[in-house]
């Protein structure tokens, strides 16, 4: 008789647990990994159409960081929620005294202490999206200043020809003189 604390069932109902965590962990990733890339096109898309407002591309992209956070958001809460069932199913929360049956994976009523707004404002949750909110405002500001100086409308003399000269290891370029003709 083998002296391993779980029998068979009850390991494989952890091990299910524990593939629903990992594929959780996997969702999450996913997740924001498609948010950057839906950003990152919108301001592609934004740069290269210049009929685009680049304040309206950054509420846009706004918008979708902060759908895609209340995704992840529920994708971590779900998680937790499964990670304190493995607590359970082996017995590691020692301040409970719940009765899980075993194969059951059902969270919903069980766990009323792990609240969403919680998964919501965590710390790598903030870090982030938040981050990725103060970047689309960064440049949104920074493109309204760009665009204050684009339409001053001041014409830059540059000369037609230039005669380009390599001395002493430095880079020179020169004006050459206009003829009249």
């Amino acid at each position: 008789m083998s002296n391993d604390k779980f029998s068979e069932d009850q390991k494989k109902h952890l091990e299910f647990i524990q593939n629903v965590i990992t594929r959780m962990n996997t969702n999450s990733f996913q997740v924001k990994v498609t948010m950057i890339t839906i950003v990152t096109a919108l301001w592609v898309w934004s740069f290269s159409n210049p009929k685009i407002e680049i304040c309206f591309t950054a509420m846009l992209s706004i918008a979708v960081i902060v759908v895609f956070w209340l995704c992840d958001s529920y994708i971590l809460w779900t998680e937790r929620k499964y990670r304190d069932l493995f607590d359970d199913v082996a017995h590691l929360n020692s301040d409970t005294n719940k009765q899980i049956k075993l194969y059951d994976m059902t969270i919903n009523d069980k766990y009323p202490e792990q609240l969403w707004w919680n998964a919501f404002k965590s710390t790598t949750m903030l870090l982030t999206y938040l981050s990725f909110v103060i970047l689309c405002l960064v440049f949104c500001y920074l493109a309204g200043r760009i665009n204050i100086v684009e339409s001053q409308d001041k014409e830059i003399p540059f000369p037609k020809e230039v005669k380009i000269v390599i001395k002493d290891n430095h880079l020179q370029i020169l004006p050459l003189p206009e003829h009249d003709e």
